[in-house]
């Protein structure tokens, strides 16, 4: 639901938190009948269930796109990991190391992606948007 930056200036983003804050405490009222109002509420945007569907089709396909560089470059990461100390500590860290890496990589991309003005960082350093989402994640689930 929100997406940008944890921490403004050394503190956490207190924008973001009471909106999140104030997400919760309708949701546990549960007295929203549709997605919309929820968006109502917050005073947020929705995507509609189209494009909500358009876009986990399209990340998704996105991301089967980013997995296969990642496989391209496997042995390059494995170096890189068997490099770092933490590969010592256990078995079974590659896992998290590589997500990690994408966490990391994509937080670059986006910041690159302001400095080069092809996409906004709000006031608020977050944005926030209600997605149709069916099943056991989605928030309004009856």
């Amino acid at each position: 639901m929100t997406f940008g930056q944890n921490i403004v200036n050394k503190e956490h983003n207190k924008p973001r938190e009471k909106l999140e804050e104030k997400c919760s405490e309708i949701l546990k009222q549960q007295q929203l009948e549709k997605p919309e109002d929820l968006a109502l509420e917050l005073n947020i945007p929705i995507l509609s269930k189209n494009d909500s569907l358009f876009w986990k089709g399209t990340t998704r396909k996105i991301a089967n796109r980013i997995l296969q560089k990642i496989k391209e470059k496997e042995e390059e990461l494995l170096q890189l990991y068997n490099s770092l100390k933490a590969s010592q500590y256990t078995s079974n860290t590659f896992g998290e190391f590589i997500c990690w890496y994408i966490h990391i990589a994509y937080a670059w991309a986006i910041d690159f992606l302001i400095e080069e003005k092809k996409i906004h960082m709000p006031e608020d350093k977050f944005g926030a948007l209600i997605f149709y989402i069916q099943g056991p994640q989605g928030l309004l689930v009856k």
